[in-house]
């Protein structure tokens, strides 16, 4: 009996001999790209991209989520920060209307390489998160927010612009690194740090000054302006009660959490001595993010984003043009 293989409705047809020599030669030839992730380019293609990072086809994040194609059917899900775009196309594949937004170029990790490949349309929109407008990409059912959090100087505007895009009763997913199993100082070794998870009273055994069961039972955040695991790029490192405090308090009620710890796969930890906490929650949102301040003497703020700033803009050159008409009547 050949083998029947299940397709999801929202999926093309499988490539022919001819298609996937021919996206084994375009991979070939575009591995100099910035790749991260590897994955296969279509469910049972069995072809799978350059990355260095193997996403396993995200199978612990799909159980944990509930990500089913019955599920994701008619869902409309919002990838924020996909690079090269594993979970994207995943997600596609299980039956999902994806739209993809990140601040590089989806020519130079490989994202347009996949979609070219897939011949199917994946929009995806080259802005920050920061500038997220609902009146310009519309809300989503489901916003996805992975590996991006610990990257920013302003993670709570982030977790706002998240909440403006996400439906009533819609679901935030996301999680990336924590501080849980290890957070250094900016020595480059990475070493003289300490392992929050492991410090708890029986270790410290003095009630008056450590008067909990574990510091992680504090909502803990790190500030890295130099360098956290060797990269630049990291600002804030919470732990998962503060990354939960940071998702609760942009109008999200947390169903859901989990993290774990694991070595960091490179080669300066080939003695396997520093673990990275990996930390993942799924929320629901419940309302719209709270006042900054409370005090009704106080004037409320907020921050513009992009696209308003690109309308005023038109609206002033507009008046202005307006005015010189005027004038020279």
């Amino acid at each position: 009996m050949p083998i029947i293989r299940k397709y999801p409705p929202n999926s093309r047809l499988p490539m022919t001999k001819k298609e996937l020599a021919k996206a084994t030669d375009l991979l070939e030839k575009t591995k100099d790209l910035d790749w991260y992730h590897r994955f296969e380019v279509t469910l049972g293609s069995g072809l799978f991209t350059p990355g260095r990072l193997d996403t396993k086809g995200y199978s612990w994040r799909r159980e944990f989520l509930g990500l089913t194609e019955e599920f994701l059917a008619g869902k409309r899900v919002l990838d924020i920060g996909p690079y090269s775009g594993a979970f994207s196309f995943l997600l596609q594949d299980l039956g999902a209307e994806v739209v993809a937004a990140d601040v590089y170029d989806p020519d130079y990790n490989g994202f347009n390489i996949v979609k070219e490949i897939r011949q199917r349309d994946l929009p995806h929109h080259q802005i920050s998160v920061y500038d997220l407008d609902p009146k310009e990409i519309g809300t989503f059912d489901i916003v996805a927010f992975y590996g991006v959090h610990y990257h920013l100087r302003h993670p709570l505007l982030a977790f706002e612009r998240c909440n403006s895009v996400c439906k009533d009763g819609g679901l935030f997913v996301g999680g990336g690194t924590g501080l849980d199993s290890w957070f250094h100082d900016e020595d480059i070794s990475c070493l003289n740090g300490v392992n929050f998870d492991a410090l708890t009273s029986d270790k410290v055994n003095h009630k008056d000054i450590f008067s909990i069961d574990k510091i992680s039972d504090l909502s803990l955040c790190g500030f890295v302006p130099g360098q956290f695991f060797k990269d630049k790029t990291n600002w804030f490192v919470p732990n998962l009660k503060c990354l939960l405090a940071w998702v609760e308090s942009s109008g999200f009620e947390v169903s859901k959490s989990h993290k774990n710890s694991m070595p960091i796969p490179r080669d300066w930890n080939k003695e396997s001595k520093i673990k990275r906490t990996s930390l993942n929650f799924m929320a629901t949102k419940r309302s719209e993010p709270p006042l900054e301040y409370t005090w009704k003497r106080m004037k409320q703020f907020s921050i513009p984003i992009q696209s308003e700033l690109d309308r005023l803009e038109k609206e002033n050159a507009a008046l202005k043009r307006k005015i010189a008409r005027l004038q020279k009547k």
